[in-house]
């Protein structure tokens, strides 16, 4: 009995959960997504030793698809399920995992944690496997103390100050011929100020102009022309910036050297 009662409260969370209507609802009269998610419920509930899911989300509309990534990574987390979840949605990647593989044809170019990868991510293909970034190709790199180094970019005559970042990341890759590497920044680890407004005397400032603006709600992006050609930036949505003249900032420590 008390299994029984633990069963039935199991399948009474799941659904809740997933956010699907009471057990005598008859399955003809579900939506797709509907559908989806008693198939999903389902095997939650069977609790197998490993889960593949294959874009599972894709046919949920926008709103329930971000509710379920995240129920979904709290039922598999407590019902002990290792599973494998194949996705092109960045954000799916991050807020599920606890290890990401990024594939490209085929092949497997990177793997690690999910902040790593995103953060720190070694190569080029890895940093674009997980989400939007700007990918700068450098001509020269040349070492200005232990940590620390500048970056000549191939596009204009821009230089870049590049630091170790407390995780110990090398401001270069030992061994690797410049015209190899390049650097990526994340658009949202851009700084986008009006003209004029950033303090003297900090590095990487370079004017820019914004092309396009986009609005999404919680944040806005732009696109930005600035010396090294065209930058993705990405504000919160107080930090819009009005006119078209302004000037990016690309800190030192967020700066990151990628293997091209």
């Amino acid at each position: 009995a008390a299994n029984g009662w633990e069963l039935e409260r199991t399948v009474e969370i799941a659904m809740d959960a997933l956010r699907l209507p009471s057990g005598d609802a008859q399955v003809g009269t579900l939506s797709g997504g509907e559908r989806r998610r008693v198939a999903l419920c389902r095997l939650l509930l069977s609790r197998p030793d490993l889960l593949l899911l294959d874009e599972p989300l894709s046919n949920l509309d926008a709103v329930i698809r971000e509710e379920m990534r995240e129920y979904l990574r709290v039922l598999i987390g407590e019902l002990g399920i290792s599973a494998i979840f194949v996705t092109h949605d960045h954000s799916e990647a991050l807020v599920l995992s606890d290890w990401i593989y990024v594939m490209n044809a085929g092949e497997m170019v990177e793997a690690g944690r999910p902040a790593d990868i995103y953060d720190r991510p070694k190569t080029i293909r890895g940093a674009m496997g997980i989400g939007p970034v700007n990918i700068l190709p450098v001509r020269a790199v040349r070492a200005t103390s232990p940590g620390a180094a500048v970056a000549t970019l191939d596009a204009g005559p821009v230089e870049l100050e590049v630091r170790a970042d407390d995780e110990g990341s090398p401001a270069g890759t030992a061994g690797v011929d410049a015209p190899q590497q390049a650097l990526m920044i994340r658009p949202s680890a851009v700084r986008l100020r009006a003209k004029g407004t950033t303090p003297p005397g900090t590095p990487n400032v370079f004017p820019a102009r914004i092309q396009h603006e986009f609005f999404l709600g919680s944040s806005h992006v732009y696109d930005v022309e600035w010396p090294g050609g065209t930058l993705r930036v990405e504000t919160s949505a107080r930090e819009r910036i009005a006119d078209a003249v302004a000037e990016v900032v690309l800190d030192a420590d967020v700066v990151r050297f990628v293997e091209a």
